[in-house]
């Protein structure tokens, strides 16, 4: 962006120079990445052509707001321009800005919606796996290092391989980032996603890059697209990318700069392959960990998030668990499994023991449709017995098992049975204390089984 005529001059070169290659192909070198153009189209700026509602973008589907039209690629750009649909800010005859503006066509607090829609394809050499910033192509060497967004009210991305069908029920997974003026005091959430922080440099004079925003701006996060991509494109193989900006306005006007990607080369990757029961040729989902650093140790979380071993989870299957372990990340791309085992059913046999007399406290019951599965438990301050210092797990197969419950009485500080001396039975109700391990077992779910064995005399609360 100009901050003196002969820089006027020079943007204006510049775009002339862009305007005579395909758009789609044309790369500037940037750092150790490159920048690449996108070609745009845009609602046509008129009450008939934007959407209109009360709410904002936020609060519709996407069969809403995919009915408006970007349909219009004359002028997309109009602030270049002798005529600026918007000159609430920058007036016709001030400087002129790779930037479109927008009148809002409503009274004021009524949002007015139009949708800017990009297309690009990746250069060779260039995948989903790398990282990639949406960013302005004005010059703002003093804000960011220059990595910014400008725009006026709110602006919502939308990024996915050509061909997707969006839907409302997927529509949130291309939402790169969202941000603007609704974002100025604190973030708010589109649908559990936060709006990037927006600011603002008011007062500006005429000759200001930011003017034409009053502006409002913010930064352009490194990769601020770019797991958007992996996610959509987990194998790297698409070529060819549709990016919608769905720009809203609820006070007089505003605008958006002309935006261009910037890529730089991810030098490691990981690839994390979900598997149902065990690894298999299809994954049941994937997720790319694109900020894996060579020489890092790849060991997943516990944990439902995205990345995670229990990320998605599927009912009926239990938590996930990593097979390659330990798993050391290289150049290039990595990958690991994570697998979900489904759950099993199997039958089991409860026999509650004294553990001072080794007799049966309570006749064998039977209890069906447990979880195959490891479990440990300790249940504490139970009226009538001890918990062990230590357990021990219990292995439930699909076969029938059968469980040992020891059930054991509380002693006092000298180390002696408070029922009855030391090494006598406990002298109170045997039946009072299996029913109420019983109680407890029903309580605390059917799959989680309870083995109480003595590894040591642990201090207790007398009984009641």
């Amino acid at each position: 962006m100009k901050k003196s005529q002969r820089a006027a001059l020079f943007v204006i070169i510049a775009a002339l120079f862009i305007v005579l290659l395909p758009n789609s192909a044309a790369l500037a070198a940037e750092g150790d990445g490159i920048e690449l153009a996108i070609d745009w189209a845009r609602t046509p700026e008129n009450a008939s052509s934007v959407m209109n509602d009360l709410r904002g973008v936020r609060y519709l589907s996407w069969s809403s707001i995919s009915q408006i039209k970007s349909n219009s690629i004359s002028n997309v750009w109009d602030a270049q321009g002798p005529k600026h649909n918007f000159t609430g800010y920058l007036a016709d005859s001030e400087q002129k800005q790779n930037a479109a503006t927008w009148a809002n066509f409503n009274s004021d607090g009524e949002y007015s919606i139009r949708r800017f829609t990009g297309t690009f394809a990746l250069p060779d050499g260039y995948s989903s796996k790398d990282y990639f910033s949406l960013k302005s192509v004005n010059d703002y060497s003093s804000l960011n290092l220059g990595d910014i967004i400008a725009v006026n009210d709110n602006m919502y991305v939308f990024l996915y391989p050509k061909g997707t069908e969006v839907n409302n029920s997927n529509y949130m997974n291309y939402l790169a980032f969202w941000t603007g003026t609704d974002n100025q005091v604190s973030v708010t959430s589109f649908n559990g996603v936060l709006g990037t922080k927006a600011m603002q440099m008011p007062n500006l004079p005429a000759s200001h890059p930011l003017k034409h925003v009053d502006g409002w701006h913010c930064p352009a996060a490194a990769d601020n697209i770019g797991q958007t991509m992996a996610f959509a494109d987990p194998n790297g193989n698409a070529r060819e990318w549709i990016v919608d900006i769905f720009a809203e306005d609820y006070c007089e006007g505003g605008g958006m700069d002309r935006m261009a990607l910037k890529i730089v080369p991810n030098d490691a990757y990981l690839i994390i392959n979900y598997h149902l029961g065990q690894v298999g040729s299809t994954p049941y989902q994937v997720y790319v960990d694109k900020y894996a650093k060579v020489g890092d140790v790849a060991a997943l979380s516990p944990g439902s998030l995205a990345g995670q071993l229990d990320w998605n989870r599927p009912n009926g299957y239990l938590a996930g668990v990593q097979a390659e372990q330990p798993y050391e990340i290289a150049a290039g791309m990595n990958a690991v499994n994570v697998v979900f085992a489904q759950e099993q059913y199997g039958s089991y046999t409860v026999q509650y023991i004294d553990r001072q007399s080794g007799a049966e406290l309570f006749p064998a019951k039977l209890a069906a449709n447990a979880v195959a599965g490891v479990y440990t438990e300790c249940p504490e301050d139970i009226e009538g017995f001890v918990c062990p210092s230590a357990m021990e797990q219990i292995q439930i197969s699909q076969g029938e098992d059968k469980l040992l419950v020891f059930l054991y009485d509380p002693i006092d500080s000298d180390g002696d049975y408070l029922g009855g001396g030391a090494g006598s039975p406990d002298t109170g109700d045997p039946t009072r204390i299996a029913l109420y391990a019983i109680a407890l077992l029903a309580s605390s779910h059917i799959a989680r089984k309870t083995l109480l064995k003595s590894a040591g005399r642990q201090k207790a609360k007398a009984p009641k």
